[in-house]
């Protein structure tokens, strides 16, 4: 037997001491198995003020410009 053949195609995790392995082609089959959030999940989201993009794209193009 030789280390290729009984290689893992996995994703490692560690997680204090433990390592996680999860097979390369199920990486997000746990995820869409849990079930779903509770119904206050981010109810108290505090969304920034929105930036002033046209500001900010004007100091970046005089930047790139130096």
């Amino acid at each position: 037997m030789n280390p290729k053949s009984v290689s893992l195609h996995s994703k490692t995790e560690a997680t204090g001491t433990s390592r996680d392995l999860t097979p390369t082609d199920q990486l997000w089959d746990s995820f869409f198995d849990t079930q779903s959030v509770s119904d206050d999940f981010m109810s108290d989201r505090n969304q920034p003020d929105i930036e002033k993009t046209a500001e900010l794209q004007s100091n970046l193009f005089e930047f790139v410009r130096r």
